[in-house]
């Protein structure tokens, strides 16, 4: 995958899709019933940009899957 930049909620609904997330998810889910404000994507995300807001850009770098959170507010220049 290139590297993009994309606002956190759009990273975050991707991280979901991941199968491997999907079946941690699964497995979470069978031991115990899960409330969405549980959700180990959103608290990871909380915990790592806690001052981010969902409209907030990040720029995701590939293949290292590193996160750069960025005010949207100031343009991005590589």
């Amino acid at each position: 995958m290139d590297d993009a930049t994309m606002p956190l909620a759009q990273l975050i609904q991707y991280v979901k899709t991941w199968s491997s997330y999907k079946n941690w998810l699964d497995e979470q889910q069978q031991q115990r019933k899960q409330h969405e404000d549980d959700d180990v994507v959103d608290a990871f995300f909380r915990g790592k940009f806690p001052s981010a807001t969902m409209d907030t850009l990040v720029r995701v770098q590939w293949p290292h899957s590193v996160f750069v959170v960025s005010d949207p507010r100031i343009p991005y220049s590589p």
